[in-house]
């Protein structure tokens, strides 16, 4: 079994043994290092490193495995029918918000394809894409 420190499970005991200068340098110093940026050149080095892609991107490429199996689904799946459907009324006065549909259709174009839904429709072209967003660097 593993030893614990002796401040595991006194938080109390860890912030006064910690003085408030002390603490305050800590948050300054990693305070500047976040604003520096280097933050996110270690991010990306370590993204590279291991091969592996943000967080960003990762719901982009989940969101259009997403689309294509809902495209794919039989037309009489409520998922189906709530994505298809319309629902009736006004919108709200300004700007219209964005909807699910329009990022997938922007994320499909930025991997230089059109008329995603007819894509999707067929499941190994539609998985091309999908790995090919993947490799893209813009998306």
């Amino acid at each position: 079994m593993a030893q614990r420190h002796r401040l595991w499970g006194d938080k109390e005991r860890l912030f006064s043994e910690l003085s408030k200068k002390e603490s305050s340098e800590r948050f300054l110093e990693l305070f500047v290092r976040v604003g520096s940026g280097e933050e996110e050149e270690m991010t990306s080095c370590r993204y590279d490193l291991y091969n592996d892609i943000d967080v960003v991107k990762f719901v982009k490429l989940g969101r259009l495995r997403w689309a294509g199996h809902v495209v794919q689904m039989d037309d009489g799946n409520p998922v189906k029918r709530i994505f298809d459907g319309h629902p009736g009324g006004r919108r709200a006065r300004g700007r219209p918000r964005l909807r699910w549909t329009d990022e997938v259709k922007e994320d499909v174009a930025r991997s230089g394809h059109r008329c995603w839904r007819m894509l999707a429709k067929r499941r190994e072209e539609w998985r091309n894409i999908v790995g090919q967003a993947r490799a893209h660097p813009g998306l």
